[in-house]
């Protein structure tokens, strides 16, 4: 659903976007307000576990990652990697949409994305535009 039949033309305006120090553009749903996939790679977001979830958290068992459902993007060769390492090393991995109001309130601890080309690539900054106020 994130990538409909139009997404050529919308792809081709869609990497205008995309000129240093800008990497890629993440696809949200702006119903939903969450994110979806790069548009050449897989998105991620890391976020500390709520006390309920945490328990005696040690290392990164206080953290989860958050991805897209697999039946919604397309699954990476690096992705495919990363999800074997977080299984690998006991890291949570949530398939549900990256939410933007864990963005805006500050619960994202930090977002990467992965492909072929970047391999695992952390972002150091994000910017987010809402379409209804054009930030």
């Amino acid at each position: 659903m994130a990538k409909s039949l139009d997404w050529v033309q919308e792809r081709r305006q869609l990497e205008k976007l995309i000129q240093p120090p800008i990497n890629e553009v993440i696809l949200y749903n702006p119903d939903s307000l969450t994110f979806f996939e790069g548009l050449s790679s897989n998105f991620f977001v890391t976020m500390p576990k709520m006390h309920s979830e945490v328990g005696s958290a040690t290392g990164y068992s206080g953290f989860k990652v958050v991805t897209a459902p697999l039946d919604t993007v397309l699954l990476g060769t690096v992705m495919r990697l990363v999800l074997e390492v977080c299984r690998r090393d006991g890291v949570e991995v949530v398939y549900d949409n990256p939410r933007v109001d864990d963005l805006l309130d500050g619960r994202w601890h930090g977002a990467f994305i992965t492909s072929t080309s970047r391999l695992v690539y952390p972002i150091e900054v994000f910017h987010y535009r809402s379409e209804a106020s054009g930030e």
